[in-house]
């Protein structure tokens, strides 16, 4: 038997189990039923003392008794107890979740508002960026490579011009689905729960996002970018 639901561990159930069923008994002879190590059998009794759930014989040789199993049932209501006062615990903290999640415009400003910000964005089905320096740092690589394990569609439009052609070529390397793109100073992510939009120009020191979480807003700015992707020409390498 496992009472693991009632505070009792695997070795304290063992004991407990094996001292109903035998009665009045040393600790060696529990330890021998139980299978618990003789050397842990004196601490586990004790533990269950304290529970009430074993008692001391006052004979010459010191023996041990089951407490009536009455007593597994007052655990049990206290730990319903417990149970039903961790629900209503739970179910407050939804309604603080909720109305949270009723939030949907994010600002950030700072280096580390940004980047709990840019953690909470996870595309799986499609993320279509709107690039503006085009940097070929670690942390893009590491987003694009994990975005591509989930299976998102990735499609990029890209400023391309002698600032960008470098990071450009970079990038073509792993990722053959950019385009050019005019762009002011500005970067965007779409992705099926909302959009992220990160300013660029001065004086925007480029940690500065909105995060919009909204599907709706997400729906429309897909359309909107498949339908300047198409048109935008595709980047020649020479």
């Amino acid at each position: 038997m496992d009472f693991k639901i009632l505070g009792l561990n695997k070795y304290e159930s063992k004991v407990y189990e094996a001292l109903v069923k035998l009665g009045k008994s040393s600790a060696s002879k529990i330890s021998s039923h139980s299978g618990v190590p003789y050397s842990r059998v004196y601490d586990i009794l004790e533990s269950l003392i304290r529970k009430h759930l074993v008692k001391i014989v006052p004979e010459k040789i010191k023996l041990f008794i089951a407490s009536d199993p009455e007593n597994l049932n007052k655990l049990l209501k206290k730990r319903r107890s417990e149970l039903e006062q961790l629900n209503k615990d739970i179910n407050e903290l939804k309604k603080h979740y909720e109305e949270k999640e009723r939030e949907q415009i994010f600002v950030a400003k700072g280096a580390r508002s940004f980047n709990k910000l840019v953690r909470e964005v996870k595309a799986r089905k499609f993320s279509y960026k709107i690039r503006y320096t085009s940097e070929f740092s670690h942390h893009f690589i590491k987003e694009f490579k994990e975005e591509k394990k989930r299976g998102a569609i990735l499609k990029t439009l890209a400023r391309y011009d002698k600032e960008t052609k470098e990071n450009l070529k970079k990038w073509l390397k792993i990722d053959k689905n950019i385009r050019a793109f005019d762009n002011d100073a500005v970067a965007i992510k779409i992705y099926e729960g909302g959009i992220l939009i990160s300013l660029i120009s001065p004086p925007h020191p480029g940690n500065e996002m909105v995060l919009i979480k909204n599907k709706a807003v997400a729906d429309v700015m897909k359309r909107l970018f498949e339908a300047a992707y198409e048109k935008a020409p595709k980047i020649q390498q020479r």
